[in-house]
C-alpha cells in the first residue's frame, strides 16, 4: 500500500490499485478481527499524513463497516472517514450516530444500507451524500476500501451490486479525484468471496475506470445475472432513501451542504 500511495505521490502513476491480501479495515490500533490483521488503508494513510497531506479521504464501500479504519481515525480532524455498508451485519457497528470525537468530531460518517441494496442505491448515496460532501472537504488524497462482497453473489452478504455498479461508483471516485487533488487516488482492497462469479468482473470493472477505459460493455456472464432479481429489493430503495435522510439530519451540525 505505500508502495502505490508512493508511486502517486511521485507522479509515477495517476492513480493505484493495491490488490492486497489479507484485507485490513477491520484491523483496530489494538487488535486484528474480521480476516484482518493489519489495516493496509490506516497504514497508508498514516504516510501520507507524515508526508504532507491533511485532507484525505477514506471512501470504504465494502459490504462490512470499516470499525477498525474508524477506530484509528475517529478522533482525526485530517482525516474524512466515510462507509457505506450493510446493516445489520458483522460487526454490528456504524450507525449514523457514530461521528467521531474530539477534534475529529463530524469526521466519520457512516451510511447504512439496507439488504438488497443496487446500483441505483449506491448513485444515490455518492449524489446525496458522497459528493456533497467531498466538495466541501475538498480533499488533497482519496483512499478507497474497495471491497467487492457488496456484489448479487457474494455468499456472506445480501447487497445487490453489479459488476457494472462497480465502475460507476470508481468512475465518480476518479472524477473527484481529478477535480479536487490532480487525480491523486489509491484503491486498497478489501472483501470479496464470490471467487468466480464476482471477482474477475468487478475488478475488472473497477481497474477500467480508473484507466479511464470504456467500461459499458462490463457485465457478469448471463447465466450469474438471475440472482441478481432475486437478490435486487425495491424496497430497499425507500429505507435507504430514509437512512440518507437521517444521516443529513445528523451531520448538518457539521457540514454546511446539510443545513
Amino acid at each position: 500500500v505505500i508502495r502505490a500511495a508512493k508511486a502517486v505521490v511521485e507522479g509515477e502513476v495517476d492513480n493505484a490499485f493495491a490488490m492486497v491480501r489479507p484485507p485490513g479495515h477491520h484491523a483496530k490500533s489494538y487488535i486484528g478481527a474480521g480476516f484482518c490483521y493489519l489495516n493496509n488503508m490506516a497504514i497508508m494513510v498514516k504516510w501520507l499524513l507524515k508526508r504532507g497531506f491533511n485532507r484525505i479521504l477514506i471512501l470504504d464501500w465494502d459490504a462490512h463497516h470499516g470499525d477498525g479504519t474508524q477506530e484509528i481515525f475517529y478522533s482525526e480532524d485530517r482525516v474524512l472517514f466515510i462507509s457505506t455498508h450493510q446493516m445489520p451485519l458483522y460487526p454490528g457497528t456504524g450507525y449514523p450516530t457514530e461521528c467521531g470525537s474530539g477534534k475529529g468530531e463530524g469526521y466519520t460518517i457512516n451510511i447504512p444500507l439496507p439488504p438488497g441494496t443496487s446500483d441505483e442505491g449506491y448513485m444515490l448515496v455518492i449524489r446525496e451524500i458522497i459528493e456533497p460532501v467531498v466538495e466541501e472537504f475538498h480533499p488533497d488524497f482519496i483512499a478507497i476500501s474497495a471491497g467487492q462482497d457488496n456484489h448479487f453473489t457474494d455468499p456472506i452478504t445480501s447487497l445487490a451490486l453489479t459488476a457494472r455498479g462497480y465502475s460507476e461508483m470508481m468512475k465518480k471516485a476518479v472524477e473527484m479525484s481529478k477535480r479536487f487533488c490532480d487525480g491523486r487516488l489509491v484503491a486498497v482492497l478489501e472483501g470479496g468471496y464470490s471467487v468466480e462469479a464476482a471477482l474477475p468482473y468487478t475488478n475488472l470493472g473497477i481497474i477500467a475506470a480508473m484507466a479511464n477505459m470504456d467500461t459499458s460493455k462490463i457485465r457478469e456472464p448471463e447465466n450469474y445475472l438471475a440472482e441478481l432479481t432475486w437478490r435486487k429489493r425495491e424496497s430497499a430503495l425507500v429505507k435507504l432513501e430514509s437512512n440518507i435522510q437521517d444521516v443529513k439530519k445528523i451531520h448538518s451540525r457539521y457540514w454546511k451542504c446539510f443545513k
